[in-house]
């Protein structure tokens, strides 16, 4: 049975750049943040309470997504591609 690669040699750029992998996965999660700020302020007509706070939450969400995200290439999404290469039978 042959070694199981990725494939996939940008998948593995974005594992060893963390920062090309925190701006997509910022581009990702700053779609939701930007809904959730409109609902706050347009809709319920609310100040955005503790700012510093939902910005420090957000950095962190950020990480933890991006960490996430790197484990599930380098982990998971491998077997599943070996998988899908399995004669079926």
């Amino acid at each position: 049975m042959p070694p199981v690669t990725s494939g996939d040699d940008n998948t593995m750029e974005m594992l060893f750049n963390p920062v090309r992998l925190l701006l997509a996965t910022a581009k990702d999660v700053v779609t939701v943040l930007a809904l959730l700020v409109f609902f706050q302020i347009v809709v319920l007509r609310q100040p955005i309470p503790r700012p510093r706070r939902i910005v420090f939450g957000f950095f962190i969400v950020l990480v933890g997504m991006a960490c996430f995200l790197g484990g599930l290439d380098l982990a998971l999404f491998p077997v599943g591609r070996s998988m899908a290469k399995l004669p079926s039978g």
